[in-house]
């Protein structure tokens, strides 16, 4: 029976030896291994979160072992079952590491025990036998499986040794402190009764709560379902307040107590809409037939006519008056309000177009429109023939000529280029009566013969008017002839050169002179040119012949030779009409000096100096150009002499 004794005795040493020591080819952690000596908090220890939970909550059954005081020494060392969901798989080795996916979470750790050993140290917040100790004093192992828990920012928390139960603190590191998530909800309380009935299911968004208390004081909005949470919140008491909306009002009060002890402690606040007091606007319409901006006797309401009204919060809308000339809008509330009228066409306003005011009251806004009435139109219509004969009168056998221009001016400043389309007119339509004049754009080659401006009055009465234009195609020369054209402007200015103010003479002649003895006279028709063709290649010299009370600006007499390959060529003249002063009298010149210095010349009296618009001078019943010296006037006298 000692044999037997002894032989089990042995046996039992040598299973216990297996479980806790690490032989050299046995692994590094004592895994699935269950401690159960005195010194095990939890006795058989636990591998799985559930049944380190039930144990924590019912006990294990062994004795000093009962749930009230493994929750009361897991509690005072920061360990609570509503946290195990994000404990770790790790292992704590002999020499204070804690390792977690092979990384080295924590060093220099302390673990707990129930049993004293060399090295240890009573905790004395625990009225039972609690120790701690570094590791090395109470592992049989190299290292032992646990579970470890991260703080939020990644730092370690604890950890609890799988085969026993025991706790394994870091130096220094607190345990995450407890916290809870608390709630504030909101709802429209649409009787206000201050309480939640069944059929108030509408939740109020974006609603801004605070909460303060215990170091906390943070603002949150409520989502979409009425919710706001907070979130970390430590044991105790808060207080709640509610930033209650515009246009509603609290009916269970906007401060409210919270005591959190728990997750999902909340309390409920219900608003009620303030209904606020509603107006009318009246919009109304008449016709203002005077234009005196009020509605006066005879003058009607106009019915269909289109308004815009905006307002607070967004208001808009559309109204139109009916057979009695008003709109109405009901149900407003108070506040500044606008309201534009939709011009109709042939219309003009008389007391303002748009309105903008404060509505407080039933309201009423007039608005008066004037009826424009248009002027009676005219139009006119420009006839283009081709006048083959020069008659100036369009013959039967004398047709239309399109793609021909005209400028057109007429009262306030109208302006238009019209062209003559295939049937050789042109027209202008929507006139208003006056005067018009349209003036042909001359082609090369061609020569009016009826005028290249043509002035007509276009009366109401009338509605329309024609103005004719006859022109007539330049005879080409034969091959090997040349032809020459001579055109003569009114040199309003004197400068030589015609501006596009300075239009045309007619009725001037011309003594021509060429080769082989050629002499001819030719007179400008009405667009101001005479043509001669059919010539021989040579010299050819134009002289004008002067007419009374003009003088030739560019020259009395033109002489160009005209080359076989040059065709043509034009001779331009230019003459300005001399103004008249009154009789003039023999001078009596005292002195004379330069103009600009000393005395000026004399205006009047003996002189007789008139500046025309030409710039030119009589004097003597010569005609000079502007005498700018003493030199020229001397010259001038001598000739009266």
């Amino acid at each position: 029976m000692k044999v037997k004794n002894l032989f089990a005795k042995v046996l039992l040493g040598l299973t216990l030896a297996a479980s806790f020591v690490i032989f050299a080819n046995a692994p590094t952690v004592a895994s699935g291994v269950r401690d159960y000596n005195s010194n095990a908090i939890i006795y058989g220890g636990s591998y799985s979160v559930t049944e380190l939970t039930n144990q924590l909550n019912k006990g294990t059954g062994h004795p000093n072992q009962s749930a009230a005081q493994l929750k009361d020494l897991f509690a005072k060392n920061g360990i609570y079952t509503k946290d195990f969901g994000q404990l770790k798989n790790g292992v704590v080795t002999k020499s204070g590491n804690v390792i977690v996916g092979g990384k080295v979470v924590a060093t220099g750790v302390t673990t707990m025990g129930r049993e004293y050993m060399a090295g240890s140290t009573k905790d004395t917040r625990f009225s039972y036998p609690i120790y701690l100790r570094h590791p090395s004093v109470s592992f049989r192992s190299n290292s032992l499986e646990a579970f470890v828990s991260m703080n939020y920012d990644g730092s370690y928390a604890y950890a609890v040794l799988k085969p026993c139960g025991n706790i394994v603190k870091g130096p220094g590191v607190k345990a995450k402190p407890v916290t809870y998530k608390a709630y504030a909800l909101k709802w429209i309380d649409a009787n206000g009764n201050g309480k939640w009935d069944k059929d108030e299911n509408v939740r109020q968004a974006n609603v801004p709560f605070t909460i303060k208390g215990n170091g906390v004081g943070t603002t949150v909005r409520t989502d979409s379902n009425g919710y706001a949470y907070f979130k970390n919140l430590k044991p105790g008491t808060y207080t709640i307040t509610e930033t209650v909306p515009a246009g509603y009002k609290s009916t269970t009060g906007s401060v409210k107590t919270l005591s959190v002890s728990k997750d999902n402690q909340g309390v409920t606040f219900g608003n009620q809409k303030i209904e606020a007091p509603k107006y009318k606007l009246i919009v109304r319409k008449f016709e203002d037939i005077n234009g005196n901006t009020k509605k006066d006797q005879g003058e009607n309401f106009l019915a269909g006519w289109q308004y815009t009204v905006s307002g607070p919060n967004g208001f808009s809308k559309t109204i139109t008056t009916g057979n009695d000339g008003s709109a109405t809008l009901t149900d407003l509330v108070a506040g500044s309000y606008t309201v534009s009228e939709i011009l109709k066409p042939d219309w003009k306003v008389t007391n303002g177009q748009t309105r903008t005011f404060n509505l407080n009251t039933t309201t009423e806004q007039w608005f008066g429109n004037q009826k424009i009435i248009k002027p009676e139109k005219v139009s006119l219509t420009v006839r283009k023939f081709n006048d083959l004969d020069g008659d100036k009168v369009q013959d039967s056998n004398e047709g239309m000529l399109s793609g021909w221009s005209f400028n057109v001016v007429g009262p306030n400043g109208f302006s238009k280029t019209i062209t003559t389309g295939s049937n050789g007119t042109a027209s202008l339509t929507n006139l208003v009566p006056g005067t018009y004049t349209a003036t042909e754009i001359l082609k090369s080659g061609w020569t009016n013969t009826t005028g290249l401006t043509v002035t007509q009055n276009v009366t109401k009465e009338a509605k329309t008017q024609t103005f004719t234009f006859g022109n007539k195609e330049n005879e080409k020369p034969k091959p090997g002839k040349v032809s020459l054209s001579v055109r003569k402007f009114n040199d309003l200015d004197g400068d030589k050169v015609q501006d596009s103010n300075e239009g045309m003479l007619s009725g001037w002649s011309f003594d021509v002179v060429g080769p082989n003895g050629f002499s001819k006279t030719i007179t400008t028709g009405a667009d101001g040119t005479a043509s001669l063709n059919d010539l021989e290649p040579g010299t050819y010299t134009i002289t004008e012949v002067l007419k009374e009370g003009w003088v030739n600006t560019t020259g009395i007499t033109l002489t160009h030779e005209i080359k076989k390959e040059d065709k043509t060529f034009s001779f331009i003249f230019g003459n300005q009409e001399i103004v008249t002063p009154p009789t003039p009298v023999t001078p009596e010149v005292p002195s004379v000096v330069e103009q600009g210095k000393g005395e000026p010349l004399p205006t009047s009296g003996p002189v007789e100096a008139a500046a025309g618009a030409m710039g030119t001078v009589a004097i003597g019943g010569a005609s000079f150009g502007w005498l700018k010296s003493k030199k020229t006037l001397l010259s001038a006298l001598k000739k009266i002499k």
